[in-house]
Formats: structure tokens, C-alpha cells, sequence
């Protein structure tokens, strides 16, 4: 029929024929044909042999294994469908990594406001470099900066926000007081804050004067005050800066207590640069807090001797995770701005980004994981495991995704 027309020479009235109308309509069904019978390929390797129907979904090894235990047709036709999806939203969202690293379409989809609060001396330029990074590691994050030196403490806007990522530079010039009490209320609100240096760094009164970089030549109080350290908001106790380590020996990403820990999912590599801005003197977790993980520090006497690793070095550590009354805070002894900002900072090259980005994904209120049921006081309560029957059943929902087990899915559903 469109060959007829096309011979006749008949038009349209928008000046196209009708034959070149007909070709793109036949182009766009053969497309849904073979959409349609790739799809029945796919149902029919599907009844044949489930794991090979599977395969040809492309869906990932990881995946694979965690769909392989459901047995029908439509439950695998259903995992299809939802992990083709939410693979198109990653992509969409610029996160083609995220089924990959293991992330849940709730940590995806859901986007997180973050105030990343600085006060450096030298500018504004390390604040760029952590939103950059930060931007680029998760882009469900959505930063915004502030400059404490120029604005003070943040007002009623910061409550508008899920997370903080608080560090400076600036000695005592910056408003610590203050803003020790300002994130402790927004702790209370029931939002999340993350500490970076050098907010958790007690004093520099040992700073040697070949220090290129030191901060000051006297002692100075440089970590967060107020009801932050007066009612024990920090998982950490702040410690001193020490100049040793950094100078002449590598500090690298050490031991992990919890290896499949939130914060360090993607994390592979951690270099803390040239100069290793860390906090040595020491840098001791909190009795109500656990550590996350540490540094491995690799150290000699002389140039000749072989240099020892020491894990003992704190990198992360999280306060105690409840369910009534939480305080979530996450400290990292890093300063966020990386080698891209300064030679001397974390190697722009290994994961800090990914270690903040997950940190700020970990404590924001929307996207963390339940909690451990405690008192008020943030001692384990005795009625832990009725609360935790009562709460939910959200952890079993997640461990039945991790194992694949849909029939431990669907009876935590009901």
C-alpha cells in the first residue's frame, strides 16, 4: 500500500508522503516485534533453566545469586522487570555503579541534603575540591557550602537539611562554641553530622617549628565546643596533631572491625598523602562510640631499618546506634579537601570521596539503616529483643534481599 501511494504521488498536508509516514510506523513495529519476541526469548530460557534465563538479562553476578532462589516464572519475570529499572534510574541519575556496590533503590533514589560546613584560612578553594568530590561520589548528594569565617554559624536553615560535614583550618578563629551547641540541636532533631579535621584536634602545642604547614606556634583549642563536647556528641576524644607521621612514612587505609560496614562499601584504597593531616596524639574512641576503621601507619627508626605497619591509628568511628533518642554522628580523621585542592592532602587518586560520601549517606535520617534498640542514656536496654520484634521487620526484609530468600521476604511482608 505505501509503494501505491508512493507511485500516485499523493502528500499530506504537512508535505510529506504518505509512504515515508508508512515506513517510520513499520520501523517503529518491528522494533516492538523484536522487543517483544526478545522478551518471550527471554520467559521462555526463563522456564527452560531459570539461570540461564538470567544471564541473558545482563544483570550481574551479584544480582544473579540473590534472584536465583525464587523458583517461578512470574517471581523471576518480576525480578527482571524492577532490576532493569532500577538500573535505567541509575544510569539517569549518573550512579551506573550503584548495583554494583550494592546500593538499595531507597539509597539511590532518594536524594540528600548536605550543608558542608568550612572555615579555611586559605580560602574557599579545599570547600570547591569536597564538593566537587563529594558531587562526583553520589550524586543523590546535594551540597551546598558555608562559610563560617564570612557567616557565622548557620541559622534556621540548617534545619532544612539531612546531613552535616563540618572542618577547618582557621585555629580558634572559628566559632567552635557556637557551633558545638548549633549541631548539637541539630543531632537532637534527629539528623546526622559528620566530623572531619580539624574539628576533633585538642590542641598544636607540640607542633615543631620545621612543620612547613603547621597551623599555629602556640597551643590552641581548634575542636568543636559547647554542648558538643560538654554532653559527649563526638564519637571521638579529641587528641593532638602530630606532625611525625605524615612527614616521612605512608599511611594507608588499615583494618576494619566491621568489613561490610555502611561507610566503607566501595572503598578500596585510602592514601592519607605527602603530609598525612591526621590526628596522632592520640586520637582515642569514645566509650559510648565504636570504631569503624583504622589507619595502618608504616613506620622506622632510621632509613635503613624495615618499616613496621600499625593499625592503631583511628580513621572513622560512629557513636552508638539506637533506637530511641540516637545521637548519629560519624567522625573521620581526615581532612576532607584532597591532593586536587593541596599537594599534600589524601590522594585525590584512592577512595575518600567515596569514605565521605557514604558517611553522609550513613547518618542522613532518610537513607540509614535501623538501629539497635537502647535506653535514653545509650546503654543497651534489657528489652531489646521485644522492641526489636516490635519496630519492624525492615533488618529481616534486607537480610532476605541480601540472600536472595523470598519466602523470608514475603513472610516479613506480613
Amino acid at each position: 500500500a505505501p509503494a501505491i501511494v508512493w507511485t500516485r504521488g499523493v502528500r499530506l498536508g504537512c508535505g510529506c508522503r504518505p509512504a515515508a509516514v508508512a515506513a517510520v510506523l513499520l520501523i517503529a513495529a518491528a522494533a516492538c516485534i523484536g522487543r517483544y519476541v526478545g522478551r518471550a526469548r527471554v520467559r521462555r530460557q526463563l522456564g527452560r533453566s531459570p539461570r540461564r534465563g538470567l544471564e541473558l538479562l545482563d544483570l550481574g553476578d551479584d544480582i544473579l545469586q540473590r534472584v536465583l532462589a525464587a523458583h517461578t516464572l512470574a517471581e523471576l519475570v518480576r525480578v527482571e522487570r524492577v532490576c532493569t529499572a532500577f538500573r535505567r534510574a541509575c544510569w539517569a541519575l549518573g550512579a551506573a555503579d550503584a548495583p554494583l556496590l550494592g546500593l538499595s533503590p531507597k539509597e539511590v533514589l532518594v536524594r540528600t541534603r548536605v550543608l558542608v560546613c568550612f572555615a579555611d584560612v586559605r580560602g574557599d578553594r579545599g570547600a570547591v575540591d569536597v564538593l566537587a568530590k563529594l558531587s562526583s561520589a553520589d550524586p543523590s548528594l546535594v551540597v551546598r557550602l558555608h562559610d563560617m569565617l564570612a557567616r557565622g554559624v548557620p541559622g534556621a536553615e540548617l534545619d532544612s537539611f539531612d546531613a552535616v560535614l563540618v572542618f577547618h583550618n582557621a585555629l580558634d578563629l572559628w566559632p567552635h562554641e557556637a557551633m558545638g551547641d548549633r549541631l548539637a540541636a541539630f543531632v537532637d532533631l534527629g539528623r546526622g553530622v559528620v566530623t572531619a579535621l580539624f574539628s576533633s584536634v585538642d590542641n598544636t602545642a607540640e607542633l615543631t617549628p620545621h612543620w612547613p604547614y603547621a597551623l599555629v606556634d602556640s597551643a590552641g583549642d581548634l575542636a568543636l565546643g559547647g554542648r558538643w563536647r560538654r554532653e559527649g556528641y563526638s564519637p571521638v576524644v579529641p587528641g593532638r596533631q602530630d606532625e611525625r607521621v605524615g612527614l616521612a612514612h605512608a599511611v594507608t587505609l588499615g583494618h576494619a572491625p566491621v568489613a561490610d560496614h555502611p561507610v566503607l562499601r566501595g572503598v578500596r584504597s585510602l592514601s592519607a598523602g605527602r603530609e598525612a593531616y591526621l590526628c596522632t596524639g592520640p586520637l582515642s574512641v569514645s566509650s559510648r562510640a565504636q570504631p569503624i576503621a583504622f589507619w595502618r601507619v608504616f613506620t622506622a627508626l632510621t632509613d635503613s631499618e624495615e618499616p613496621e605497619a600499625s593499625d592503631s591509628l583511628v580513621l572513622a568511628a560512629e557513636t552508638e546506634r539506637c533506637a530511641h533518642g540516637e545521637r548519629m554522628v560519624v567522625a573521620l580523621n581526615l581532612y576532607p579537601p584532597s591532593s586536587d585542592a593541596h599537594f599534600a592532602l589524601w590522594d585525590a587518586s584512592t577512595d575518600g570521596a567515596r569514605l565521605m560520601a557514604n558517611a553522609l549517606r550513613y547518618v542522613a535520617p532518610r537513607t540509614r539503616p535501623d538501629r539497635r534498640p537502647c535506653d535514653s542514656d545509650g546503654a543497651r536496654d534489657a528489652r531489646a529483643p521485644a522492641i526489636a520484634a516490635l519496630a519492624g521487620c525492615a533488618h529481616e526484609r534486607a537480610q532476605a534481599r541480601r540472600q536472595g530468600s523470598w519466602r523470608l521476604l514475603r513472610h516479613s511482608a506480613h
